[in-house]
């Protein structure tokens, strides 16, 4: 009989811009899981680049790429308020990315005292910016993701189904913690923390099944509770989640182990 042997995809660890210690587009500074203050000054940085001249609105609004100008305009409820979680969503505008569910989780997350930052552009991008009041700007930039992820607590991905995913592997990269939907490789990479370690791996997000606001929200509110009552322990998780190995050094050992037991049996 035929077997088949999955081998998740990793995150390049030797580009520059790829580590939040490395990456030159972390404002203000870079930072590790030895100095994960730094996360905390980069989320303060995003915040302060709102203009409250200008109405807030979604999907990188007013946002500029040039380093000569500032960025303006980004997400929802955005303020300078550590006690505040910023979930965040770095992503294709595409049905298969559920964008049902990432605009339920933009109310949601500000209704439960949060802060929302969506970042990407695709076909299906019309509900967002019905969402807009104000100028409206539909892009996305690698940069602007990276500077994101830098500031983010929560990364959100909805996927209706996922092969595999790099977004939630560079989301424990920088520390923060992924909310996914268990479909494909985001449920084969993140594990719920309230299902504790899984086969002696440390739990690393939080986990919703069904496509549904429902099932959503138990997710999304979880992590957010968890930031909001138990700080030291959501500190833990993120430098732990930065520690993950999630780089191809893992997958191209398990590439070789594979090739080499093939070639063992000629």
């Amino acid at each position: 009989a035929l077997r088949g042997t999955r081998i998740l995809n990793g995150i390049d660890d030797l580009g520059v811009g790829t580590l939040p210690h490395t990456d030159p587009s972390s404002p203000p500074r870079n930072y590790s899981a030895a100095t994960i203050e730094g996360k905390a000054l980069c989320k303060e940085a995003l915040d302060l680049s709102v203009d409250p001249s200008k109405p807030l609105v979604a999907v990188g609004f007013g946002l500029s790429v040039d380093p000569s100008k500032p960025l303006v305009a980004v997400g929802f409820g955005l303020s300078v308020d550590p006690s505040k979680p910023l979930v965040a969503v770095v992503s294709r505008l595409v049905p298969q990315k559920g964008i049902g569910l990432i605009h339920s989780a933009v109310g949601r997350s500000v209704e439960m005292g949060g802060q929302f930052m969506l970042l990407g552009s695709g076909h299906s991008d019309d509900v967002f910016k019905h969402m807009a009041n104000g100028p409206l700007q539909i892009m996305y930039s690698e940069a602007l993701a990276h500077i994101i992820y830098a500031a983010a607590d929560i990364v959100l991905v909805p996927s209706l189904f996922e092969p595999c995913g790099l977004t939630q592997l560079i989301a424990l990269r920088y520390g923060a913690v992924p909310v996914v939907r268990r479909t494909g490789g985001l449920g084969d990479t993140v594990r719920d923390v309230d299902n504790g370690s899984q086969n002696h791996l440390p739990a690393n997000g939080f986990v919703f099944d069904a496509p549904d606001e429902s099932s959503l929200y138990g997710a999304l509110d979880r992590a957010i509770k968890l930031f909001k009552d138990e700080p030291a322990k959501w500190q833990e998780l993120s430098i732990s989640n930065m520690q993950d190995e999630v780089s191809w050094n893992k997958s191209a050992k398990e590439y070789v182990n594979l090739y080499n037991s093939i070639a063992s049996k000629d």
